[in-house]
């Protein structure tokens, strides 16, 4: 499926301020753009590639503010979206949002990460990656 030109063109400026406001650090502001930016996409709106994106866009966004159980609501739809299902992104945060959170679930979405795409996701994350596969290899999950 391909959206109309007009309705692509407005997404994507919503998204990239989004994402010029997250890289500022101006979460809230960044949230709003991504929601607006998901109000363009025609129902449903999970079917679409844009809306894992922005979900995950929206839950990193929500985890910078320590938003833990937003966070996970808007992961949760990411990882729901077909493009999430093999992507470890959605996994590897809501992993870090329920080990914030004290949760017993995070192991279960970090080893799905990890199974997705080994250490490299934390590698690349440098202020968690290595305490969540510490976190992982104290549990003898690893």
């Amino acid at each position: 499926m391909h959206l109309q030109e007009e309705l692509y063109q407005s997404l994507y400026e919503l998204a990239d301020q989004g994402n010029i406001a997250l890289d500022q650090g101006r979460y809230e502001e960044a949230i709003v753009l991504w929601q607006q930016a998901l109000d363009v996409l025609p129902a449903p709106v999970n079917q679409w590639q844009a809306a894992f994106w922005l979900y995950a866009s929206m839950g990193e966004a929500l985890y910078q503010l320590e938003r833990y159980d937003e966070a996970t609501a808007v992961l949760e739809q990411a990882a729901h979206n077909p493009e999430g299902k093999e992507n470890p992104y959605p996994y590897y945060m809501l992993g870090k949002c329920a080990w914030r959170s004290g949760q017993d679930k995070a192991a279960k979405y970090l080893l799905k990460a990890y199974d997705l795409d080994g250490e490299g996701i934390f590698i690349a994350d440098p202020v968690d990656g290595e305490a969540c596969l510490a976190y992982l290899y104290d549990l003898g999950a690893l």
